[in-house]
């Protein structure tokens, strides 16, 4: 009966072994993950940035022509 239970303790002992690293692996992708995310957080706001920028500069432009171009005829009627 002593070496089953040694058995079982040595099997017990391999599964913690392989749960250990597993843990290990699974950390290391979610830091992975949690770096990526923050990398395509930091490229939204440029790009959101970016976009205001644009909108604010086509509404300057659109202002600056008057309200004209937004009752003017479209050339195909």
């Amino acid at each position: 009966m002593h070496s089953e239970e040694s058995k079982v303790v040595i099997e017990l002992e391999t599964k913690i072994a392989y749960l250990e690293d597993m843990v290990d692996s699974l950390n290391e992708v979610i830091c992975e993950h949690g770096e990526r995310v923050n990398r395509l957080e930091q490229i939204c706001k440029h790009l959101h940035d970016k976009l205001e920028t644009v909108n604010d500069l086509a509404q300057s432009s659109q202002d600056g022509q008057g309200n004209q171009t937004a009752h003017e005829i479209p050339p195909h009627y």
